[in-house]
């Protein structure tokens, strides 16, 4: 019997972690939904941080920690986490991005540590094992204010159909 190297752990969540992502990352789910964060600089609100328009931005107003959160409405597993980040000055930057499912309970599904600069696209593979219904980026560690013109979240299960329904409507605006 041939001897196997051990793989760390580690190693091993990332590799599933890539392999489920296959050609790629899935439906973006945030796209319009409610957002909430630790704070918000002037009309820079949350929400413009999901709306598709990088010419808007969320701002926290400060430096870190700072996070911003979407509401996806239901639970879905993440396969990955992307940002358009408006950094000023460019630097080291350390992201981390949590899920809380439906029923309260938080896992940590994604990370990046490096370096980030105005503009930058960063692709956070996510583990996707566990299905959450908000997504929370915190940023850690940062040289500017805290602040994104686009945050993506993406998953490979389908979005169902929204209820148009009057009762849905009646229920949701209550």
């Amino acid at each position: 019997m041939e001897a196997r190297p051990l793989i760390p752990l580690g190693c091993l969540l990332l590799v599933t972690i890539l392999a489920s992502l296959g050609s790629g990352a899935g439906t973006e789910i945030a796209h319009g939904r409610p957002a909430t964060a630790s704070g918000s600089y002037l009309s820079s609100l949350p929400d413009s941080a999901f709306d598709g328009d990088t010419a808007t931005a969320w701002n926290s107003g400060n430096h870190a920690p700072q996070w911003i959160e979407v509401d996806l409405g239901a639970d879905f597993p993440i396969t990955e986490f992307d940002g358009c980040a408006d950094i000023t000055p460019n630097g080291q930057v350390t992201h981390i991005v949590e899920g809380r499912s439906s029923f309260g309970t938080t896992y940590v599904i994604g990370s990046y540590a490096g370096s980030s600069v105005r503009n930058q696209w960063l692709s956070i593979p996510c583990d996707p094992s566990h299905a959450v219904r908000y997504v929370r980026v915190t940023t850690t560690s940062s040289p500017s204010w805290i602040a994104w013109f686009e945050l993506k979240v993406y998953s490979d299960q389908p979005v169902p159909a929204q209820d148009r329904s009057w009762g849905a409507l009646k229920r949701r605006y209550r």
